[in-house]
């Protein structure tokens, strides 16, 4: 007998809300999502670790596939607004908050190395303009 559960297929149609968990370690997304193709109001419960490779696979969700013979696009991305600029709580590195166009905050750590590589890439780009 075999004892392994079926895959749920689950495809995200809308996030509405996007919270942190009651202990800190974690995301919950309210989202309208299709599970097992019924259409149902659904909390995804993310730990941090794993929050980085939803929030890509979430970006990266396209409606519909380009014809072949179509240049190659980039994924979708998040319109971002404003960056803060904040010293990291561990002093390391910096933090930067991205002011989404959704009215979400989203946080980024980075050390010290990726910061400097950052402002290298966005003067180079800046300066080609």
């Amino acid at each position: 007998m075999d004892t392994k559960a079926s895959p749920v297929e689950v495809a995200v149609d809308e996030l509405k809300d996007s919270r942190e968990t009651s202990d800190g370690t974690g995301v919950v997304l309210e989202t309208i999502a299709r599970v097992d193709g019924e259409t149902h109001d659904t909390l995804i419960e993310v730990k941090q670790a794993d929050a980085p490779a939803v929030a890509v696979a979430l970006m990266n969700v396209t409606p519909d596939d380009p014809p072949a013979d179509s240049p190659p696009e980039f994924p979708p991305a998040l319109k971002c607004l404003a960056v803060g600029v904040l010293h990291e709580a561990n002093g390391d590195g910096i933090r930067l908050h991205l002011q989404l166009d959704s009215g979400q905050v989203l946080p980024l750590e980075m050390d010290d190395d990726a910061a400097h590589a950052l402002v290298k890439g966005l003067t180079a780009h800046l300066q080609g303009r």
